[in-house]
């Protein structure tokens, strides 16, 4: 039983920072992903302004209370335990949030082929393929914006996994590049259009699930395509949810400024108050420490909480996730259609073929969708 614990916590954190949670002293002086680099400066700080403090207790006998500190310690813990609380269920929402996106990702591509595989003609094909592609498209554009309100994604018009047609598409239906601007109530930034982006794609895939109607086996599939619709409904429910999550689930600024000045005043004037103890010096430096590494330590995870995706090292990996999704979608591609099939697919969605390096150009991949859409 212990062996397989231990399997799976080396297997853990391949997409999530990785610890050994069976040995205390590795979690401990694990430096990846630690806080320490963050925090030292602030407890040398600390400790500093505690030796200066008792010099001056001591040689020129100046006294300061410790009653402040004890009677509203109770307050600043309140405040780093909602802190860290609203921090852990952003964290979570999130993570929820990927899990769905994923989900429902890899089941509308599945079903799709799976629901159309007895119509072998080319243009069934030829859907099939497009379906794959734009959930591909679609969930690769919600990577993006995961992590674009934080500065650390990408243009989503500009990726380099859009075709031609779909980028020029994307670049026309837009209030910044295209003619969407004229009627817009005001003028839009580049970061409230970026969110926009894949309610657009969303729009694009229903668009091309429609033109089922008209593959030759349209009346055998049944309630398929209402399930199809249920299951982009779902992403784009998921997709909502955290993009409300970071538009409008920051913690309310007077809260928060308050908050973060009690602690900060608590913290750095606990060593005026520690001074005047008649413990020696050496615990109170421990004590000032460990106390001021605590306090300062927390309020650093809960910011790096609030923003889980991206690629700093306690950020969760949600491309190498979604990439998880992408194979899965060229597998079934590939058991119903054939390898060809799924390497446009892969193609598509790879840099080089993006770039037109490898396997079709732009122009040709463009040509194919265009070639479906006029049936």
């Amino acid at each position: 039983m212990r062996n397989s614990r231990r399997m799976r916590g080396e297997k853990r954190g391949s997409y999530t920072l990785g610890y050994n949670s069976e040995s205390t002293l590795s979690v401990l002086f694990q430096m990846k992903g630690s806080v320490w680099k963050e925090v030292i400066p602030y407890c040398l700080v600390n400790v500093s302004l505690l030796l200066i403090s008792w010099y001056f207790q001591r040689e020129q006998k100046l006294n300061v209370t410790r009653n402040g500190h004890q009677l509203s310690g109770i307050i600043v813990s309140f405040f780093v335990v909602i802190r860290s609380n609203t921090a852990l269920g952003k964290y979570h929402q999130g993570r929820k949030d990927l899990g769905q996106m994923l989900f429902h990702a890899r089941s509308l591509a599945t079903s799709v082929v799976v629901a159309t595989k007895g119509d072998q003609s080319r243009d069934a094909k030829q859907f099939r393929n497009d379906v794959a592609y734009s959930t591909c498209l679609l969930l690769r554009v919600c990577m993006v914006m995961c992590s674009y309100g934080s500065g650390k994604g990408e243009c989503p018009w500009e990726i380099k996994e859009l075709d031609n047609y779909t980028k020029e598409k994307l670049r026309l239906h837009n209030a910044i590049t295209g003619h969407t601007g004229l009627f817009s109530h005001k003028k839009r930034s580049e970061m409230e259009e970026a969110y926009r982006i894949p309610y657009t794609l969303a729009n694009f895939l229903r668009l091309k699930l429609a033109e089922y109607k008209k593959l030759e086996s349209k009346d055998e599939l049944g309630p398929e395509p209402a399930r199809w619709t249920a299951q982009l409904n779902g992403f784009m429910q998921s997709y909502h949810d955290q993009m409300g999550a970071q538009c409008f689930g920051e913690t309310p600024f007077p809260f928060e400024q308050i908050g973060r000045t009690i602690v900060m005043l608590w913290v750095f004037t606990l060593p005026l108050a520690m001074s005047s103890d008649d413990g020696s010096i050496v615990s109170h430096v421990f004590f000032i420490f460990f106390v001021t590494f605590a306090f300062i330590g927390l309020e650093t995870v809960a910011t790096d909480l609030e923003d889980p995706f991206g690629h700093d090292e306690t950020d969760i990996d949600n491309y190498g996730l979604a990439e998880i999704v992408y194979e899965d979608i060229y597998s079934i591609v590939d058991i119903v259609d054939g390898m060809d099939w799924a390497m446009k697919v892969y193609y598509k969605m790879s840099t080089q073929g993006a770039s037109g390096d490898a396997c079709s150009s732009a122009t040709e991949r463009s040509k194919l969708i265009q070639d479906c859409e006029t049936g």
